[in-house]
């Protein structure tokens, strides 16, 4: 009985390791658009309409973000607050259109 107990653990952490990698996928994939998106904005000058798309690409991007927190707090596998709060800080920084920030 305990042989199977210890393969359906090691399935789950398995389980648990695959389902983590790939909210960690999304996550760099989150990253790169946002970095995409600040260097387009450190060279060019936006009209008010384009920082109005500018803002709700990022307020998706952030939205995104806080589902990907979510199930990193569900799953209770490596879940990092600081990365997570630091990554939401830079993309809040970026939506606002602070440059100065953006760029640190």
């Amino acid at each position: 009985m305990e042989t199977n107990y210890y393969y359906f653990q090691q399935m789950q952490e398995w389980q648990h390791f695959h389902h983590y990698k790939a909210l960690h996928q999304k996550l760099r994939i989150i990253v790169k658009q946002a970095n995409l998106n600040k260097s387009i904005l450190r060279h060019t000058k936006l009209s008010n309409n384009d920082k109005e798309i500018h803002q709700i690409r990022f307020d998706r991007l952030i939205h995104r973000c806080n589902i990907i927190e979510d199930s990193w707090k569900q799953l209770n596998y490596n879940y990092d607050f600081k990365r997570i709060h630091k990554i939401k800080t830079i993309l809040k920084a970026i939506r606002n259109y602070d440059k100065k920030r953006a760029t640190q």
